[in-house]
C-alpha cells in the first residue's frame, strides 16, 4: 500500500506483461449509472493526457462495485509528505511551480480542468522533478453546465469554486498560487487558525504581495508579483495562459545560483518513501477480481464490454434481458427458415387397390396406382 485516502486506496502493483512497476488505485464506484458513466469519461480524459508531467493512466478496470486505476508509478514522495519536513528552497519551489504550470497546459491542450491542485496530487519523482497526479473531479472545460462542479479539497478550492460556478484554466492557477504561497510561507493564503476563511477567500487579499515580501526578504519582487495576481478573487484578473506563467517562473528561476539549481531532489530524497516487505499487501476486492474488465480502449472489447454492462443490472433486468434476446433468436430464425426450401425422404409406399372398390371402366387399377405413387 502506497496511500490510503477518501475516494480509495493506492498500492505498487506489477505488470507482469509488460514487466513494470505500477500504480493501482482501487475505489468504490457510485450507485447511479449516471456517476458512473461521468466517472468512466473523467478516467478516459486524463488518460488522453500526453505529458512527462503528468502521471500517465494505463488502463481502467471496472466490475459490478469497484474500479481499478492502473497508472505510472513515481518513486518519490509526495508534497505534501516534503513540506510537513522542512519549507522549499527559494530554488525548489521555483522548479515545482513551473512542472505543475506545465502539466497544467498540457491539461489545457485536452480542455481539461484539474479541479484538485492540493500537495498530495503533486509527486517529487526520483529525477528531482514533479508530477501532476489524481484529477480526481476533473472536468471538461467544453462540459457546458456540467463544468459546474463540487468543492474538492479545501486547500484547492477557488472562488468560483466555492460558489459553484463554472471552472477553466484560471482556477487551477489560483490553486497553483495558493501553493506557491504556502511554500514560499509555510502557511495557506486563506486559512486562519486551521479553518478556511470563506470570507477573505472571496473577496481576496490585497496585501498578499506585500506580505510575502515582509515574511520572506529573500523572495523575488517578480515572484511575489506573480502569487498575488494568481490569487485574486476575480477570474478575469488572474493569467489566462499557464504558458505565461510557466515562462514568468522559469525566467525566474534564472536568477537563482546554479549551485542551487538540483535542490528539490536533495531536499527531497530523505522524504521518499521506503518499499519492504512489511508494506500492507494488497486487498483485491472480490468482485473486482473475478469480474473486473478492462473499460479504456474504444474497440476490440465490444464483447465483453456488454457482458460487463450486463453484469452491472440487476437480477430482475438480466432475466428481462435474457428472455427478450431468447424471443428475438426464435423470431429470427423462424424468418430465416420460412421461405427456404426442405429435403423431405419419404420412403417408397406399398399400394393396392381394394378388392371391392368400383372402378370406372376407362380407369385401370394400375394406371390408379401409378399416379397415386408420383403423386
Amino acid at each position: 500500500m502506497i496511500n490510503r485516502g477518501g475516494q480509495g486506496s493506492v498500492y505498487l502493483g506489477y505488470d507482469a506483461r509488460l514487466q513494470r512497476r505500477v500504480a493501482i488505485k482501487i475505489r468504490s464506484l457510485p450507485a447511479g449509472r449516471t456517476q458512473r458513466k461521468r466517472l468512466l469519461h473523467e478516467a478516459r480524459l486524463v488518460a488522453s493526457i500526453h505529458s512527462p508531467k503528468v502521471v500517465q493512466i494505463h488502463d481502467v478496470i471496472f466490475s459490478s462495485a469497484h474500479m481499478a486505476l492502473v497508472m505510472e508509478y513515481v518513486p518519490g514522495c509526495d508534497l505534501e509528505e516534503f513540506l510537513a519536513e522542512q519549507l522549499p528552497a527559494l530554488s525548489s519551489v521555483l522548479t515545482i511551480g513551473a512542472d505543475i504550470a506545465g502539466a497544467l497546459a498540457a491539461a489545457r491542450l485536452q480542455h481539461i480542468v484539474h479541479g484538485d491542485l492540493k500537495p498530495a496530487n503533486v509527486l517529487i519523482s526520483e529525477s528531482g522533478r514533479v508530477k501532476l497526479t489524481d484529477f480526481g473531479i476533473a472536468r471538461s472545460s467544453e462540459a457546458g453546465s456540467d463544468s459546474h462542479t463540487t468543492a474538492g479539497s479545501l486547500s484547492a478550492l477557488s472562488p468560483e469554486q466555492y460558489l459553484g460556478r463554472a471552472l477553466d484554466v484560471r482556477s487551477d492557477l489560483f490553486a497553483l498560487g495558493c501553493l506557491l504561497y504556502r511554500m514560499l510561507t509555510g502557511e495557506h493564503p486563506f486559512v486562519r487558525a486551521g479553518r478556511l476563511d470563506t470570507q477573505l477567500l472571496l473577496r481576496g487579499n490585497p496585501g498578499l504581495a506585500q506580505n510575502l515580501l515582509a515574511n520572506a526578504p529573500t523572495i523575488p519582487k517578480e515572484l511575489a508579483s506573480l502569487v498575488a495576481q494568481l490569487l485574486q478573487s476575480d477570474p478575469r484578473a488572474r493569467p489566462g495562459n499557464t504558458q505565461q506563467v510557466r515562462q514568468q517562473l522559469r525566467s525566474i528561476a534564472r536568477e537563482v545560483p546554479l549551485a542551487a539549481s538540483d535542490s528539490l531532489l536533495q531536499q527531497a530524497r530523505p522524504c521518499f518513501r521506503h518499499e519492504s516487505p512489511a508494506d500492507i499487501p494488497i486487498d483485491i476486492p472480490d468482485d473486482l477480481g473475478r469480474e473486473g474488465r478492462s473499460r479504456l480502449g474504444e474497440g476490440g472489447i465490444a464483447a465483453s464490454d456488454f457482458g460487463h454492462r450486463l453484469a452491472l443490472l440487476g437480477w430482475p433486468a438480466r432475466l428481462a434481458g435474457v428472455v427478450v434476446l431468447a424471443a428475438v433468436a426464435t423470431l429470427l430464425v423462424m424468418i430465416g427458415l420460412r421461405d427456404a426450401g426442405r429435403e423431405v425422404l419419404i420412403g417408397q409406399p406399398s399400394l393396392q387397390v381394394a378388392s371391392d372398390l368400383d372402378i370406372p371402366s376407362e380407369i385401370s387399377a394400375a394406371w390408379l396406382l401409378r399416379q397415386v405413387q408420383e403423386a
